[in-house]
């Protein structure tokens, strides 16, 4: 089994079709400096790197889906590199040594797990395993990815404050998608990295400052 603690393989980290740098147990010889994560670029350790591109363990349709997927391994590091640590929302992953695999083999074109993944729908237990972007949606929320018309869209559950929270955050996102579409700003795969980067930053500091005026307003009652 493979553990922060344990990991010990040698793999080729990629951007789509380019090598950028050689993973050697937790670290990364750099390939392509330049295309590296800032995380690698500051001397991340890979274990949690991996870690941190799995779904959350904790969500109870997280659970549902490894057992439909039938995973031998269920920590967060073999998780997330049952699929090679692809994800939606960027361009990295995990060639394995010795793989031929390439970006077109190993990006997601289908999710047949959406509907188990938002609501835990247990018909997909009658469903064969296939590659699907769940095993690396990140957050606490039950979501899915859905594609529709060749792109994808996430869908999540929430609380009636969240969801207006969410519906704000959609507002901004639209206005901001506008201004990166503009020809020779940003390519439209980069503004999609930036806004993700830039909002869930938002809702951070957001979550600092409900705590704060909580406070505030605790010991002045």
């Amino acid at each position: 089994m493979l553990t922060i603690d344990s990991l010990d393989f040698r793999a080729t980290l990629m951007s789509r079709d380019v090598p950028i740098g050689i993973i050697k147990s937790r670290f990364v010889e750099p390939l392509c400096s330049e295309l590296l994560p800032l995380y690698f670029q500051r001397g991340g350790d890979v274990a949690q790197w991996l870690a941190m591109r799995a779904v959350d363990a904790h969500r109870t349709n997280s659970r549902l889906l490894k057992k439909v997927l039938r995973l031998k391994e269920r920590d967060d590091i073999s998780t997330a590199l049952h699929f090679n640590a692809v994800t939606i929302t960027d361009c990295y992953w995990v060639k394995p040594d010795n793989s031929i695999l390439t970006w077109e083999d190993v990006r997601f074109k289908e999710n047949q797990f959406d509907n188990l993944s938002l609501h835990g729908e247990l018909s997909a237990f009658s469903s064969p395993p296939s590659r699907t972007p769940e095993l690396t949606n990140i957050g606490s929320y039950e979501k899915c990815w859905r594609l529709e018309n060749g792109r994808w869209w996430m869908y999540k559950q929430a609380t009636p404050e969240t969801n207006c929270q969410g519906l704000f955050n959609q507002k901004r996102k639209k206005s901001a998608g506008n201004w990166f579409q503009v020809p020779g700003a940003l390519p439209l795969w980069a503004a999609h990295i930036l806004l993700t980067s830039f909002f869930s930053i938002r809702l951070i500091l957001s979550d600092i400052v409900s705590v704060l005026v909580s406070l505030k307003w605790t010991r002045t009652r």
